[in-house]
C-alpha cells in the first residue's frame, strides 16, 4: 500500500469516527467527563485495529453502546470481517 493511500485511509477514518462518536454523543445524551471527554474516548478505542489482522479501516466496524444513567455501561466494537467483537 502506498503512502498516499495510507494517509487518504487514515483522513477518512478520522473523519467517520468523528461523524459517528457525535452522533452517539448527541443520540444517548453523553456528555461526562473524568479524565477524557467521552469523545476522545470512544475516537481512541474506534481507531484501534482488529486484533487478527490489525485491520484498521473504520468502514470495516460497526459498534454500539449501553448507556447507564450518564456514563457508558458497555460498548461493543465488532470487526464485520471476522465477526468478533472486542
Amino acid at each position: 500500500m502506498e503512502e498516499t493511500e495510507k494517509t487518504d485511509i487514515a483522513i477518512f477514518n478520522n473523519t467517520k469516527i468523528q461523524k459517528l462518536v457525535k452522533k452517539e454523543i448527541e443520540e444517548k445524551k453523553l456528555g461526562s467527563v473524568i479524565f477524557m471527554s467521552i469523545s476522545q474516548y470512544l475516537s481512541i478505542l474506534l481507531s484501534l485495529s482488529c486484533p487478527n489482522c490489525f485491520d484498521f479501516n473504520i468502514s470495516n466496524q460497526t459498534f454500539y453502546i449501553t448507556v447507564l444513567g450518564f456514563g457508558i455501561l458497555l460498548l461493543h466494537v465488532f470487526f464485520v470481517k471476522h465477526q468478533h467483537n472486542i
